[in-house]
């Protein structure tokens, strides 16, 4: 199992993924770690009873093609 600061780094890639897989786009990482929000909005720390949870994904047109293969290609062994 990966320490807790790595589980939140593979999150991040693993909604990167996802997205690009489903819809067919593709984000910068750092925009994928918003959708780790509702998580955070439905923990004991960040306790909101009715949220609405909007990611503002920053487009990844301007990461180079072989850059954001290696986020496609990540997984936690890498």
């Amino acid at each position: 199992m990966l320490p807790a600061a790595d589980q939140g780094q593979a999150q991040t890639y693993k909604h990167l993924q996802l997205l690009q897989a489903t819809h067919g786009l593709r984000i910068e990482l750092s925009a994928a770690a918003g959708f780790s929000g509702p998580h955070w909005l439905q923990s004991d720390i960040l306790a909101c009873p009715d949220p609405t949870h909007l990611v503002w994904t920053t487009g990844g047109t301007l990461v180079p093609d072989a850059e954001f293969q290696k986020f496609l290609d990540w997984s936690p062994s890498s």
